[in-house]
């Protein structure tokens, strides 16, 4: 028959993982090795491609922040001037 069990919580899941050696030697070999022949990684030009894609985002993205904050003052400078200056031209 079925059993129902309101407060069940599953089993965790095990996965068939074996962490890879890292030998950092061989690793600073390999940069050396680019470096001096000019021969990336397969996966290196986009890693650093991305980077240089976001630091240019960041500097824009505070370029129009910088851009908005002044069109607001000057907006709300105008408003007050408009509030509570009297306008000449208008009787």
């Amino acid at each position: 028959m079925l059993k129902v069990k309101f407060f069940h919580t599953p089993r965790n899941k095990k996965f068939n993982y074996s962490p890879l050696y890292y030998d950092p030697e061989e690793e600073e070999r390999k940069k050396r090795i680019e470096k001096i022949t000019g021969k990336s990684a397969p996966g290196e030009s986009i890693k650093h491609e991305f980077t240089r894609r976001r630091k240019q985002q960041k500097k824009s993205g505070r370029v129009s922040n910088t851009r908005a904050f002044i069109i607001i003052v000057i907006l709300l400078l105008i408003a007050y001037y408009l509030i509570f200056d009297e306008i000449p031209f208008i009787n």
